[in-house]
């Protein structure tokens, strides 16, 4: 993919080495809003199917390094996939991969980068990419939870209407980056690992019942009543 130099400063506090401001992190929820709104097509799908299938791959994709974590993940994947495989949404064009280190702040506000994941999915893969970006940067003490919840507060104001189906895609993106401790050599990547898993737990216990067909989800993802 060949694009043209955007010029603008980083937000991600990964390249700045503090939080992005508030108003900031509402503009880039504004941006994201009409994003999901514009009418273009891409072929590319990121399908019901495909999602539940990813987060099924990100639990197996453990069992080389850890069988214990994998277990867990395991368990926290199954009911996940489940519902996700039945989400019923309206498909719109999406980033496919959306967190603060995709977007430089311009002169005239927030610009999207990287787009080689794109295509047609839920609007809610975008929203729970960018916050679960930040709950995993509250683990590597890049954030502190207050920033991070105050900023995915802000994101959400910024958009508007947020899809039901957040939190399963919020956990979703929690569960892709599972691993990335490892492979970013992590020195202690087990422990961050059990980390993500313990917020994918927080976020699914928080989340309204969104498949009527699961009603049980809850005590499921609950290691003490499970």
């Amino acid at each position: 993919m060949l694009t043209a130099w955007i010029p603008g400063r980083p937000v991600c506090p990964e390249m700045t080495g503090h939080a992005p401001d508030r108003t900031t992190v509402a503009r880039i929820g504004t941006v994201l809003a009409a994003l999901h709104a514009n009418p273009f097509r891409p072929t590319t799908e990121w399908t019901p199917q495909a999602d539940a299938e990813a987060v099924l791959t990100a639990a197996d994709d453990l069992m080389p390094l850890d069988a214990d974590l994998a277990t867990r993940a395991q368990a926290l994947a199954t009911p996940l996939a489940a519902c996700l495989a039945g989400t019923a949404f309206d498909p719109v064009l999406v980033h496919g991969d959306f967190s603060a280190d995709q977007v430089v702040m311009g002169d005239g506000g927030p610009v999207i980068l990287d787009w080689d994941n794109a295509g047609l999915g839920d609007p809610a893969r975008d929203l729970g990419s960018f916050l679960a970006r930040m709950d995993a940067q509250v683990i590597d003490g890049l954030l502190t939870q207050d920033q991070a919840d105050d900023r995915g507060a802000a994101l959400l104001q910024g958009y508007g209407t947020i899809p039901t189906s957040m939190a399963l895609h919020h956990a979703r993106a929690l569960m892709l980056l599972l691993t990335e401790g490892f492979r970013n050599r992590h020195p202690d990547w087990p422990a961050r690992t059990q980390s993500l898993m313990d917020r994918v737990e927080q976020v699914l216990r928080g989340a309204p019942p969104l498949d009527p067909q699961m009603p049980q989800l809850d005590a499921a993802l609950d290691p003490v009543r499970s």
